[in-house]
C-alpha cells in the first residue's frame, strides 16, 4: 500500500505511518525485553507489531483519502488460515522427519517443500486463489486439453 500511497501523491502519509510503526516498535521491544526478558523471541514479536501496525496504518489512510474497501475474508482470513494449517503441518512433518533421518538439512528441505505445497493447496481448496488470479501469471492462460473442460470457479473443501 505504500506503493499506491505514494502514486496517488501521498509520499509523505507512509513515512509518517512507517514513524508511528517504529515508535509502537521500539515500545513493545523495550517492554518485552526489558519487563517480560524474552530475549531474542522479543524482537520477532515487535517486528511482526511492526509490519502489521504500518499495514493497518497504510489501510485505514488508504481508505480515508480514496474510500477503498479491501475485501476481507480472501485478503485475509483464508491465508491466516492456510498460513495456520501450514504451520501446523510442516512443524510435525519436521518433527518426524528429524526423528526419523536424524538429519536436519534433510528435514529442512523436505519440511520447506511440504510448507510450500499444503499452503497452495489450502488456498486453492478454500478458494483463497481462483482460477483467475493465476491468469496473469506466466503459463496462466495455456490450459492443458484435461483443463478443457468447464471447471468450476472455485474449489471447495467438502
Amino acid at each position: 500500500m505504500n506503493s499506491i500511497l505514494q502514486g496517488i501523491g501521498r509520499i509523505w502519509v507512509p513515512v509518517r505511518n512507517a514513524l508511528l510503526s517504529e515508535v509502537l516498535h521500539i515500545g513493545f521491544l523495550a517492554l518485552m525485553l526489558w519487563v517480560f526478558n524474552i530475549g531474542i523471541f522479543a524482537v520477532v514479536l515487535a517486528n511482526i507489531l511492526f509490519y502489521i501496525s504500518m499495514g493497518l496504518l497504510n489501510y485505514f489512510s488508504l481508505h480515508s483519502i480514496v474510500g477503498h474497501e479491501q475485501e476481507f475474508k480472501k485478503t485475509f482470513v483464508l491465508p491466516l488460515a492456510a498460513a495456520a494449517v501450514m504451520g501446523v503441518l510442516t512443524f510435525l512433518c519436521n518433527l518426524l522427519l528429524q526423528k526419523t533421518t536424524g538429519s536436519n538439512t534433510l528435514s529442512a528441505i523436505v519440511s520447506i517443500i511440504a510448507a510450500i505445497v499444503v499452503y497452495s493447496l489450502t488456498l486453492l481448496l478454500t478458494g483463497g486463489i481462483e482460477e483467475e488470479d493465476l491468469l496473469p501469471f506466466p503459463g496462466g492462460r495455456r490450459r492443458s486439453p484435461a483443463a478443457a473442460a468447464p471447471a468450476s470457479k472455485t474449489f471447495q473443501l467438502l
